[in-house]
């Protein structure tokens, strides 16, 4: 084999190592840039980010972020519904008058009872404990007409926890 054919090889095998390092460089970043996309613009807007999310701010007392992923103005709202729904579907001690009488105390002391859930969640997730409603709060004892503690308590609000799904 003379100079130029083997000068020729050398510069093709060249070429083609550096056109193969290339080619993995490129593949490198696409799987950086892919896995980049899919955590930012994916992942962290799927339920289970959001759950994460949950559970890392009931860990670390941050009140700001547990509000940042969750309504709790809207789940508090729509759980009271439900729980005073329930009481009085299956009360069968109530006459139909006394039964919307109690509906309508219930709707109007709605906002008060929402604020004091939120309250205690704020509490419970800053201190890392469940505390009543104490000091000149209209929900301690049962100054509102209303036994605040027994509703929180029907909610399971104290003893329900966030757990990650088998699948």
């Amino acid at each position: 084999m003379d100079d130029i054919t083997w000068k020729a090889r050398l510069e093709q095998r060249a070429f083609a190592r550096q056109s193969h390092d290339l080619l993995i460089l490129i593949i490198i970043f696409s799987l950086i840039l892919g896995g980049w996309v899919w955590y930012f613009f994916i992942y962290t807007r799927t339920p289970e980010y959001a759950l994460e999310q949950l559970q890392t701010s009931i860990k670390s007392h941050d009140t700001a972020a547990f509000h940042k992923y969750a309504n709790i103005d809207l789940i508090a709202s729509k759980a009271y519904d439900d729980l005073t729904l329930d009481m009085f579907s299956y009360d069968k001690t109530l006459n139909t008058s006394t039964k919307a009488l109690f509906e309508k105390f219930y709707v109007l002391v709605k906002p008060t009872i929402i604020s004091g859930m939120e309250k205690s969640i704020d509490t419970y997730i800053s201190e890392g404990t469940w505390q009543d409603p104490s000091g000149t709060s209209i929900l301690k004892g049962q100054q509102l007409g209303i036994d605040f503690d027994e509703l929180v308590e029907r909610t399971l609000l104290r003893t329900t926890s966030i757990q990650k799904s088998a699948t």
